[in-house]
């Protein structure tokens, strides 16, 4: 792919992810997470579910759970943005 400069995308990465996690290789592991930070590849859900695994399975759990915290957190904080986006016009609009 990279050959042809084809650039992969999110969804491509994650089956990359997916693929390396099974063969349960750290080094290999770090250069795929490298080259998804360098290429500036979108963490989507797919990709971010696909770097903890691939990391846990890689026995680096340390890695893996804070991937998993920092990303959840943030997870967290935008549908607090999105509840909050929706909730106050409809407060409004109740006249409240």
């Amino acid at each position: 792919m990279l050959d042809d400069r084809i650039k992969p995308d999110e969804f491509t990465m994650a089956g990359v992810l997916s693929a390396c996690a099974q063969l349960g290789s750290l080094e290999q592991a770090r250069k795929v997470h490298s080259f998804i930070i360098q290429h500036r590849i979108r963490k989507n859900h797919f990709v971010l579910n696909g770097l903890v695994d691939m990391f846990a399975k890689c026995d680096d759990l340390a890695f893996a759970r804070k991937i998993f915290d920092t990303h959840a957190m943030e997870e967290y904080r935008m549908l607090e943005l999105d509840d909050l986006c929706t909730f106050h016009p409809w407060i409004e609009h109740r006249g409240y």
